[in-house]
């Protein structure tokens, strides 16, 4: 597996983000790292989002999906 750093994972962010913001249910697309300091997108999306259209992963990045409601300013 080949590790993806910081600046990869955020270029892909970048790239995608548009897309998957459009999805229905999405509010928003941020990155985190796991315990061994890995890189992953992260979706956040309430329960109406089509989850069998998300992408377990973009560009080698894992994406996982954290449910949440709109955010409010």
């Amino acid at each position: 597996m080949v590790r993806i750093t910081e600046e990869q994972a955020r270029a892909i962010k970048e790239r995608h983000s548009p897309v998957l913001l459009k999805m229905r249910g999405v509010y928003g697309v941020g990155l985190q790292q796991d315990e061994a300091g890995n890189h992953k997108l992260v979706v956040m999306a309430d329960a109406t989002a089509e989850r069998t259209k998300l992408p377990t992963e973009i560009e080698g990045l894992p994406v996982s999906l954290e449910e949440t409601g709109p955010f409010k300013p």
